[in-house]
């Protein structure tokens, strides 16, 4: 019964690492800066919230990542985040 299971195990894992050759390659990161929503600091959430708005500003495949919260003016706050590039020939 054991032969019987191992056979195509090793058949679905050798066709998966054939169809899938990027999956060990390292995703480009792009730097992207965009103003934080909310008036004011950044505060001890701030890097919370910006990547909250990352998660709402871009597509889930980029997988918004490294966020940080500075404050550009007394007023806002401007967040820094690292996604993965759209288009890597760039």
């Amino acid at each position: 019964m054991k032969n019987s299971i191992v056979l195509p195990l090793l058949s679905v894992t050798l066709l998966l690492s054939l169809l899938t050759p990027s999956l060990g390659q390292q995703p480009k990161l792009c730097p992207v800066t965009f103003p934080l929503p909310v008036k004011g600091a950044c505060g001890s959430d701030g890097d919370f919230r910006c990547i909250d708005e990352a998660l709402k500003r871009f597509a889930a495949s980029q997988v918004p990542q490294k966020c940080s919260c500075s404050d550009a003016r007394p007023a806002s706050s401007q967040c820094q985040c690292s996604i993965i590039c759209t288009n890597p020939a760039n």
